[in-house]
Parts: C-alpha cells; sequence; structure tokens
C-alpha cells in the first residue's frame, strides 16, 4: 500500500490519505499504529489541520428592500414626535389649513376658509390670528422635514444602489439615522423632534 495526500482532517488528529494502489481515500484514526506512522514522518509529509472557516454571519438586511424598509421604520420614529398623534385625515388637511391660515392673515379668507381657522380656535379657545401663525410655523418646519426626509430617502437608495454587499447595508443605515438628527437640528426641529 502507497500513501500520498496524508491531510489531519480533524481536531483530534485524524488523518486522511489517498491509497495509490486501490484509487480510494482512507481514514488512519488516532491511536492505530497506521497513524502512529503517518506521525513520526514514515508514510510522508502530513499537511497539518486547517480549521473550516466559520460560517459568515448574515447580514442584518439582506436586500436592499430590507434595508430601505428599516430606513421608513426609522423615519417613522423620528418623526413620532410631530405625527405619531395625529389621524391620517388630519395630516391630509395641513396644506388646506396652511392656504387658509395664510389668507386668514392677509384678509382674503373664504367662508370655509374661516370657518376652519376660527372652528379650531373655538376649540382651543386662541386667538385665531395665533392658531394661525402657530399653523404656519408648524407647516414651514414639517415642509424642512420632509424635504430633508425625501433627499435622505434618495440618498441611501443610491448608496444602496451603488453598494454589493449586503454587509455594509447596515452602516449606510446608521450613517442616516446620524445625518437625520444633525439635519433636523439644523432645522431647529431638535426641540419637536425630542433630540438630545
Amino acid at each position: 500500500m502507497t500513501l500520498e495526500s496524508l491531510t489531519t482532517i480533524n481536531p483530534q488528529g485524524g488523518i486522511q490519505a489517498h491509497n495509490t494502489k486501490t484509487g480510494a481515500d482512507i481514514y488512519i484514526a488516532p491511536g492505530t499504529v497506521l497513524h502512529d506512522l503517518a506521525l513520526a514522518g514514515t508514510l510522508g509529509p502530513v499537511a497539518p489541520y486547517v480549521a473550516p472557516p466559520k460560517p459568515e454571519e448574515p447580514p442584518e438586511f439582506p436586500d436592499k428592500a430590507a434595508a430601505m424598509a428599516a430606513l421608513k421604520a426609522y423615519i417613522e420614529r423620528f418623526l413620532a414626535p410631530i405625527t405619531g398623534a395625529i389621524t391620517a385625515e388630519e395630516k391630509v388637511s395641513w396644506p388646506v389649513k396652511e392656504v387658509a391660515a395664510i389668507a386668514y392673515l392677509a384678509g382674503t379668507a373664504d367662508a370655509s376658509a374661516t370657518a376652519m381657522i376660527e372652528g379650531e380656535a373655538a376649540v382651543t379657545t386662541e386667538d385665531p390670528s395665533d392658531l394661525c401663525d402657530k399653523i404656519l410655523a408648524e407647516a414651514e418646519t414639517f415642509r424642512g422635514l420632509a424635504a430633508m426626509i425625501a433627499g435622505l430617502r434618495r440618498k441611501v437608495s443610491a448608496a444602496l444602489d451603488a453598494e454589493s454587499d449586503p454587509h455594509k447595508y447596515a452602516a449606510i443605515i446608521a450613517a442616516a439615522e446620524a445625518e437625520a438628527v444633525t439635519l433636523a437640528t439644523a432645522l431647529g426641529a431638535a426641540e419637536e423632534l425630542g433630540i438630545e
């Protein structure tokens, strides 16, 4: 029997060798005479055991869709101090309220705009002009945040498109989250968003 390609194949020291006479690979178990001969070098060189590589951790976001969904969820949490308790129906009215507030302060509001402003002011017992000022300030803040979020979403989408390794998606999302805080602070919305 002639053996070649002796290789240690497990941490216990088992050796695999190729029998050139039969063409088969054999296993030489530790504690056998043949194993002792192999370790002594009598059968030829024995390649050392090389542990297989550890399996790679799966990425936090396996694809772009998952990363974008994570960004969307973050944005919803981020804006929740401003939008969280507000119904979808009320959010739809924001542009209309902004136009009504501008017209009310300019003295050009029609009957429905006047009713909208004065109706809300009656419930909150605010002066209608003060309410208009608040509506316009909130609209300006929200427009700035909406523009920031839209730009950030597009920037992240492009970065994810340019990155072929899903293991790097989490870092792109984390950077976007940090940038959202920086941009919102620069817009003057830190207090409203609860950013410390």
